[in-house]
């Protein structure tokens, strides 16, 4: 038996520990894969850092892949699917493993988007959807402290997000990705954005391809516990966010499927707490 996948964890970079992660799982094949999928959940469950970092590795991975049809300067950018993946969703087992098929089996498709305004346009609006505050008081029914969320944006830094997004026409998308990639944007504009109640999937699939932002626990907390995050995104994060935003998740989610995926996660992590809590 080859070195469990959480030892991808610790390799430096995102992209490399992406990289590994695609050759293991093709070497493994989709049925082996998903039961060493299995024990990476599991062992991300239980607070493992490595399992977690190499569950991040698997989320990017999916969102990746997932990625819809986007309109770009008069182009169509087509969705790329991993054949991979797609071969490893196609042997998933939800009696098997069900904490794998909660991560991968989430509703995918334009169904599940909420399009902006105008034809191409992407809109964020109500960007004070989520308040530190807000945060505080639902970390303390469960005894834990908040997640270093920022505090509302300076009122210039506000006026910099909507101008940025309120964009329209085919150069959306491109315009979307230079905000994300400008080397001063500051986190608290991005954990805004991740948080508007309004989200485009557009703008949450943006958000995911870069592994600047995905890296940071507030910026993925933030689009997991978004209501209008696409369903396969959250999925795709549940591992990797920790217990408290799992079950804020499986309070808010508007879909059943991340309700139960939600629950399947933080019950996990709770049963675990509480059993190492009755050790002597």
């Amino acid at each position: 038996m080859g070195p469990s996948l959480a030892s991808i964890g610790k390799l430096d970079s995102l992209s490399m520990r992406r990289a590994v992660l695609v050759e293991r799982v093709e070497s493994a094949g989709p049925e082996q894969s998903a039961f060493d999928l299995e024990a990476l959940f599991a062992s991300s469950g239980r607070g493992n850092e490595e399992a977690t970092s190499a569950a991040l590795a698997v989320a990017t991975w999916i969102m990746r892949s997932d990625r819809p049809d986007v309109a770009c300067d008069g182009h169509l950018l087509r969705a790329h699917h991993d054949p991979v993946l797609d071969s490893l969703r196609a042997s998933i087992s939800s009696d098997e493993t069900p904490l794998v098929a909660h991560v991968l089996l989430q509703p995918r498709g334009a169904e599940q988007s909420r399009p902006g305004r105008g034809d191409g346009a992407i809109l964020v609006q109500d960007l004070h959807a989520l308040t530190r505050a807000d945060l505080l008081r639902e970390a303390e029914r469960w005894g834990g402290d908040a997640p270093n969320f920022a505090p509302y944006l300076p009122s210039h830094e506000m006026e910099l997000l909507v101008r940025a997004l309120r964009v329209r026409g085919s150069g959306a998308w491109r315009q979307l990705g230079e905000l994300l990639d400008k080397p001063r944007l500051r986190a608290s504009i991005v954990i805004r954005m991740a948080a508007a109640r309004a989200l485009p999937s557009e703008v949450a699939y943006a958000l995911a391809l870069r592994d600047r932002w995905m890296g940071r626990h507030d910026v993925r907390a933030a689009l997991a516990m978004n209501r209008a995050t696409p369903p396969a995104l959250v999925g795709a994060l549940l591992p990797t966010v920790g217990v408290q935003i799992a079950s804020l998740v499986a309070e808010r989610a508007r879909f059943p499927s991340v309700r139960a995926a939600a629950l399947a996660f933080a019950g996990r992590r709770i049963e675990h707490a509480r059993v190492a809590a009755e050790l002597p």
